[in-house]
């Protein structure tokens, strides 16, 4: 697997509160973006932490090795493992001065230690999947479900798309059109 990297430049643009979204290559991603029907399988929030650019992401330690759930992760990591150069990067806009509770809700779920929700049951709030820690976080905010979902079996998934909506998010990198 060739390891993705974001030029320096980008950097610059980034913003705390940031969304990134991104292609995994393990069997987990493959197996969500079958049943999500999208290209995406992996998101999480940008946040500045000790001066360095990090994301607030649950993650399966199937997928990438190590711990298993909410963690704080290097930008560079989370990005090296993007498949196919399928990352995008938006800027939540849906209401003035939201990236900042954006930021505060995703560090609150970090200091849980929500676990990893092996089972995508998004009636069970105890254990998070990726975008299910981002569905409760943009609940938190915002009072309601901004998310896109659609009916899976006994339960909904939320959808990637949600991030493309550009009445809601700015977007602000992508490295594949």
């Amino acid at each position: 697997m060739r390891l993705v990297a974001l030029p320096d430049s980008i950097y610059n643009t980034f913003q705390p509160g940031d969304i990134i979204i991104r292609k995994g290559g393990g069997p987990l991603s493959h197996q969500l973006m079958q049943i999500s029907k999208e290209n995406y399988s992996h998101c999480g929030v940008i946040v500045r932490d000790n001066n360095k650019w990090k994301v607030i992401q649950s993650i399966s330690q199937q997928e990438e090795g190590g711990e298993d759930g909410v963690q704080l992760t290097a930008l560079k990591d989370f990005v090296k493992y993007t498949v196919d150069s399928t990352l995008f990067v938006c800027r939540p806009i849906i209401t003035e001065n939201c990236s900042k509770r954006i930021v505060e809700q995703a560090y609150f779920y970090l200091s849980k230690k929500i676990p990893f929700d092996h089972r995508f049951d998004l009636a069970d709030d105890s254990k998070f999947y990726c975008s299910e820690l981002l569905l409760h976080i943009f609940m938190d905010v915002f009072g309601e479900i901004i998310f896109k979902v659609r009916p899976q079996h006994r339960t909904f998934v939320p959808l990637f798309e949600t991030f493309f909506d550009v009445s809601k998010f700015l977007p602000v990198y992508q490295l594949r059109k």
